[in-house]
Parts: C-alpha cells; structure tokens; sequence
C-alpha cells in the first residue's frame, strides 16, 4: 500500500504584476491558511517519508511555512524542478520514479496538473483543488515504480483550508425583530464573496476567484428564490433579475477558465503530432477568452452593476425590509424537505438512457439543496449535517465532471466550425480535435458509470433518520 498527499500551494500575491510566474510569493491570506493548515495536517498525525516541492517562490514558501507548523516531522524535502508546469502524466512518471523513497510521498505544487492526479487516482472526481488543499490517497501498489495511467485508489481525505477555520457564529434564532436581523446578517454573508471577489477577478489571473464570485451569485439566488415569501415583492424580484443577470455574464469567461485551465491534462493523452496541431484551437480559446473578459469588465464598470453591489446590502439593513419570523427552523424544514424530494425523484428517473439535460437538471438541484443546507447549518446539529454534505459534495464531483465534459465537447464542435469557416484549422488540428470529443466522451461515459452507486450512497444518507428529523 502506497500513500500520496497532494498539496496546492497557498494562494499567491498577485499586486506585482510584473513579476515572473514563479517569483510570485505568498499573499498574506496564503501564508495564515498555510500556517493553519500546517497546524490541522499535524493534529491528524499524518506522516511523510518523502516530500517534493516545486522550486517556485510560492511552493517553497507553502513548505517552509508548513514544516515550521510541525506538518512534516522528520519527512525529508526535496526541492523537484519538473513539478513546476507539469502534467498529470508528468507527475505520474516522476512518482513512478520514488521506488525506495518510502512508502508516503507528499508532492507540493500546482493546479491544473494536482487536481487532474487526485481525479484521475482517487475515486472522487473534485470540482476544484483550492490553494493550501491536501489531498490523501492510499493506491494498491507494491512499488512506486507500479504507478501508471490505469491505477485507480481511493480518496481518504480532502482537507481545504475553510474546513480549518472555525465557523461563522451566526445569531442563534430568536423571534420577531432579531431574527430578522439575523436572517438579514445571513443574507449580507452569502453577497459578501462579490466586494471580497471582484478585485481579483477583474485582474484576471486566477480562475478561483471568477469561480468564487459565481459561488456567492448562485448561493444568494438560490437563498433569495427559497425565502421571497418573506420579503417584499418588488425588491426580491428585482435583486433576483440582476444576480440572474450577472450571473449569465460571467458564465462564459467561466467554461473558458476551465478549458483553457485544463487544457493541458486533456491534452496529455494525445500523440506529440496531434498535440502541435491544436495550436490553433488552443489560440481560439485564448481569443474567446479575452473577449469574454472584456464584456465582463465592462458590466462590473457598469452602473448597473455598482447598484447591485450596493442596492442588495442596502435594502438587507433598512430596518424592518426582512420581516420577523417567529422560528426558522420550521420554514427550513419545509424547504429542504421540498427540495430533498425533488433531488431523490430526479436521481432516481435516472438511467442509462437518459439524456445529459437529466443528470444536468439533478446537479442544479444538488447545488440548491448544498446551498440551503449551508445557509441554514447552525440552525441544525453538526455532525449529521457534515455526513450529508460530505456525501452530496462527492455526487456533485461527479456531476460536475460530467457537465464540464459535455460542455467542453460542445465548445470544441463549435471551434472546429469557426475554425474551418476562416481557414485557420488544417485537417490535422481537425482531426485531433475529434479525438479530443472522443476523450470527452470517455470521460461522460466514466462519470455515469460513477453516478449510479454515488446518488444510492447520497440517498441513503438523505433517508436516514437523523437527517429524516431534520426535515420536519
């Protein structure tokens, strides 16, 4: 039995745009979540005969801060020039290299390469690998040397740095005057992501942080369309209209992000020839790319945008715009049990046969029902909660890889046309290209086998008694 533990650096500082890539140091929040991590990674005992770090600032960095936190113990570091740019196959050949370096090897380094290694090793497919995540899995090897393309383990931990940090407080519910406060305050806490977000995305550099403003967006529809029985008619229609709205304009940058983010893994598999020859769909995504930024920067410039910004958490503290409930425990019930039903009627129309829309229908119900469960958490006992958002986070993996996989295949037939029409795609990035649809396919296939046993352990989960009781 073999152990890896992949970790992400910590989240990098990007106000020196004119640093090199990996001179690029730690922001202050990558070097607190480190520090907190480092703390978290000690307190569960894990153990390291090998670490292997990437030679960029932030990755030494990263290391350094964990090691002085009492991560490591006596585990060597190794300073490895290949984990920086890598692929995932890359990283396979390095690991296939350590025979004699022990038995828990650690690789600390960079996305997209640690997420594709940990989706295509472990058996959770992830939606993202945050920056200081750590992810832990065992493989069925005898020898390192062992590792290849077709070796399949398990995922026996995936720590982030939000799990570490202790929860928000929230004010315990109380009737009338003061739960509306605190539903209000609830409120102001899923919006606040956009203000914390829109620096960093308008700078462009990191995806997480487009991924992390669509987050708050979908959770504040999402909370907003579940309670507009409580708030008056005219402002909840017309909040819901703008964060619909933003939320279309970033959707596009967003499937872009993830192409072009994943480009490298996806292409991995292909022959060196078919690679070359998708040079120029990799510059047609690139092309997309900008002129999706370029629509996006011109809405958050927008008046429109700045009234959102603004508007939402204005109207959230004029006293009395949310009205009292007397306990909100019952309404939460009624609406996680509405919606409970409706993600188990969903998945289990399910079957081999049914359309893409079907699974992608389910994901956006998942997604609603994670959303509620999180904005209504302290209303509830922790630990059952914790199970059953443990168990949809893996269904959602699953889903969202799925989506990602159809979506990328719709993005490619529609390149390939743009391509031909403007006689900037010979046969060879064609034909590559159709080989990239088929690797989309296989991966959609993969996904569906999953889905099956991972919506029957989700189902169990929602169906037991302690969540049953949570539901009334």
């Amino acid at each position: 039995m073999k152990t890896l533990i992949l970790i992400r650096h910590a989240q990098s500082d990007w106000k020196d745009g004119k640093l090199p890539d990996p001179e690029r140091p730690l922001s202050r929040k990558g070097q607190s979540d480190a520090c907190l991590m480092a703390a978290r990674i000690a307190e569960l005992g894990l153990s390291f005969d090998r670490i292997l770090v990437s030679p960029s600032r932030r990755t030494k960095e990263t290391a350094r801060l964990l090691r002085e936190g009492g991560a490591f113990g006596e585990g060597p570091v190794h300073w490895e020039d290949r984990l920086y740019e890598a692929s995932s196959d890359q990283l396979l050949a390095l690991l296939g290299e350590q025979d004699g370096a022990g038995d828990r090897i650690a690789l600390i380094g960079h996305n997209p390469a640690l997420k594709e290694l940990a989706c295509r090793l472990g058996d959770r497919a992830l939606e993202k690998l945050p920056t200081t995540a750590v992810a832990v899995l065992e493989l069925e090897l005898e020898a390192w040397s062992q590792i290849g393309g077709q070796t399949r383990g398990t995922t026996r931990m995936l720590l982030c740095p939000k799990d570490a940090y202790p929860p928000k407080a929230h004010a315990p519910p109380q009737p009338d005057a003061q739960q509306s406060s605190a539903l209000a305050r609830m409120l102001l806490d899923l919006f606040a992501p956009l203000a914390q977000t829109e620096a960093a995305v308008r700078e462009g550099r990191d995806p997480e942080a487009l991924h992390d403003f669509r987050v708050a967006l979908r959770r504040s529809r999402s909370a907003l369309r579940r309670l507009r029985r409580l708030l008056p008619p005219e402002p909840c229609a017309r909040f819901s209209s703008e964060l619909r709205w933003l939320a279309e304009i970033t959707s596009e940058l967003r499937d872009l992000d993830v192409a072009l983010e994943q480009y490298p893994s996806r292409i991995a598999p292909l022959g060196q020839d078919a690679r070359k020859a998708l040079a120029p769909y990799r510059a047609h995504l690139t092309k997309l790319r900008a002129n999706a930024r370029k629509r996006l920067l011109r809405a958050l410039d927008s008046p429109r945008y700045r009234e959102l910004l603004q508007g939402w958490p204005a109207f959230l503290a004029e006293p009395g715009a949310v009205p009292g409930v007397p306990d909100l425990a019952p309404l939460a019930g009624r609406i996680l049990k509405r919606l409970c039903r409706r993600v188990l009627r969903q998945g289990r129309a399910i079957g081999d046969d049914s359309p893409d829309e079907a699974l992608h229908e389910l994901r956006k119900s998942c997604k609603k029902l994670r959303y509620l469960l999180e904005f209504f958490r302290t209303l509830y006992p922790e630990k059952p909660v914790a199970g059953l958002l443990g168990k949809l986070k893996s269904l959602q993996d699953c889903l969202g890889a799925h989506q990602d996989a159809g979506v990328q295949q719709q993005k490619l037939r529609e390149a390939g046309i743009e391509l031909l029409a403007s006689n900037k795609a010979g046969a060879e990035t064609l034909l590559a290209m159709g080989q990239l649809i088929a690797l989309q396919h296989r991966q959609k296939q993969m996904e569906r086998e999953r889905f099956h046993d991972l919506f029957e352990d989700f189902a169990r989960k929602l169906e037991s008694p302690k969540i049953k009781e949570l539901r009334r």
